[in-house]
């Protein structure tokens, strides 16, 4: 979980850069966090991440690019909400390689830093297998 890497209510008060993979998050945390270095934070990214139950990547993401005001953003590897391996509400499989043309990570980036329309969307999810 978020918290268990960065703690409950933890400001660093020059971050400018982070970066987390691998790991499952509540929204209200992720969220919390971030609105928390929304000041100086300008590069984000995020490599695999599984939401919660009843949470998700397309409603949250626009909250997270209204709330920051990123330089940078790189979104990739599977990102997923439903809680649990065994039922997964939603999934992107996003390439984490940077020299792959994956065009839903290229425009998922440029919606982070420019806003427009989130390029998530139900019609382009992919589930694993």
């Amino acid at each position: 979980m978020i918290q268990d890497l960065v703690g409950d209510g933890v400001k660093w008060p020059k971050l400018k850069e982070f970066g987390v993979g691998g790991i499952e998050a509540k929204e209200p945390d992720l969220l919390a966090f971030l609105d928390n270095h929304k000041d100086t934070l300008r590069r984000l990214e995020i490599n695999t991440m599984m939401l919660d139950a009843r949470e998700s990547w397309i409603s949250m993401l626009p909250k997270i690019q209204r709330m920051l005001k990123l330089d940078k953003a790189f979104l990739c590897g599977v990102l997923c909400a439903g809680g649990s391996t065994l039922q997964v509400d939603e999934s992107w499989d996003i390439a984490t390689d940077t020299f792959n043309e994956d065009p839903v990570r290229q425009e998922l980036a440029k919606y982070m830093v420019e806003g427009g329309q989130c390029p998530l969307c139900l019609s382009n999810m992919q589930f694993r297998d």
